[in-house]
């Protein structure tokens, strides 16, 4: 199978030849990047991410962070002072409710004629595999757009009109722009990068969830659907008390499912699993942890067969690789044990 076809296949709760995966290494870590390439260690890529719909324009660049404007002329800084960086908005638009009146709409065909002639070449040139757009969702588009992360969780509880106007703002751009490239350009599925809680709980009720978020995120996928596109969710945080809405929104995709922020992959597969396909990734904590333990491979090994023996059976399941910051040696035996583990049909002698 090409991996567009294995992507394909997966989605549609087959099995395929191969489970398909995507591979990276966490941001933040250009280190580690470097020393990855250097030695030429060869991740496995089924999947292809060719940037997002509204790119963000480069203003300054140090060792130490990157400075981008967004399309509504905000600030945005990306620091790597810290292992795995940040982002945080430090030119917020709209710091006082009476602000959002003075917010200019970004002019779309600014920014979309030249990023579609860009797609066009991309996916011609990976035309094999399966190709991803992405755009911040209806959360991380106010937050990284326009107003401040807690002066906004604030707005969805005592001002949740203004909420609304805010997120309706910030999201609307992003739609646009991406239906745009969905209707110009061949690719395959929409990536949106939509955080919504931490290791403990979502960041707002299950109800503001309902009455605010849900109908964006039902809005987005049935759009995108309509142009023949999968559409993935990214969100980080303890998803439960919200997963069942998630489910009806009809998202194709779920990802990271981070064990170490109570999502359980077990629990989800057989809830779920007919429902949505699941991309769980390495919980960062606990790959950490075990990378570095004198006998590494014994314990990469038993969580990396633990995820495939759970997820991949029945397809609807996408390995998302992401390698965080773990000695070298260690690298090299997961992404070596991974193509060793990844052939249909699961073995039960594997494990």
């Amino acid at each position: 199978m090409k991996p567009r076809e294995r992507v394909i296949a997966t989605l549609y709760h087959e099995e395929p030849d191969l489970i398909p995966c995507l591979w990276a290494v966490a941001s933040g870590l250009r280190e580690l990047e470097k020393e990855v390439r250097k030695l030429g260690i060869n991740l496995p890529n089924d999947v292809i991410g060719l940037g997002s719909s509204l790119e963000w324009k480069l203003k300054k660049k140090t060792g130490e962070y990157e400075i981008f404007e967004t399309p509504f002329g905000s600030e945005v800084e990306i620091s790597y002072k810290v292992k795995y960086g940040y982002k945080k908005l430090v030119k917020p638009l709209v710091k006082k409710p009476e602000d959002i009146e003075l917010i200019g709409i970004p002019n779309i065909e600014d920014f979309v004629h030249e990023r579609i002639i860009q797609l066009r070449k991309l996916s011609k040139t990976y035309s094999d595999y399966f190709l991803l757009v992405s755009h911040t969702g209806v959360v991380e588009s106010v937050f990284l757009n326009l107003r401040r992360f807690s002066d906004f969780l604030i707005d969805l509880v005592v001002r949740r009109n203004f909420a609304k106007k805010l997120i309706e703002l910030a999201i609307k751009p992003y739609i646009e722009a991406t239906i745009a490239i969905l209707e110009e350009v061949e690719v395959d599925g929409v990536f949106i990068t939509d955080d919504m809680g931490d290791s403990k709980r979502l960041f707002f009720s299950p109800e503001i969830y309902k009455d605010v978020i849900f109908p964006w995120h039902e809005y987005i996928v049935r759009e995108y659907h309509k142009r023949g596109a999968f559409v993935f969710l990214h969100a980080h945080g303890n998803l439960n008390p919200i997963l069942p809405d998630i489910i009806k929104a009809r998202f194709d995709v779920i990802n990271p499912l981070d064990a170490s922020e109570g999502m359980d992959l077990k629990f989800v597969k057989e809830k779920f699993g007919d429902k949505i396909t699941l991309m769980p990734q390495p919980s960062t904590y606990i790959l950490e942890r075990i990378s570095r333990l004198r006998n590494f491979r014994r314990a990469i090994r038993e969580y990396l067969e633990e995820q495939i023996r759970i997820g991949a059976p029945g397809g609807g399941f996408i390995y998302y690789g992401v390698i965080v910051d773990m000695p070298i040696e260690s690298v090299v035996f997961y992404v070596e044990l991974f193509k060793k583990l990844r052939k249909y049909p699961i073995k039960s002698n594997y494990f």
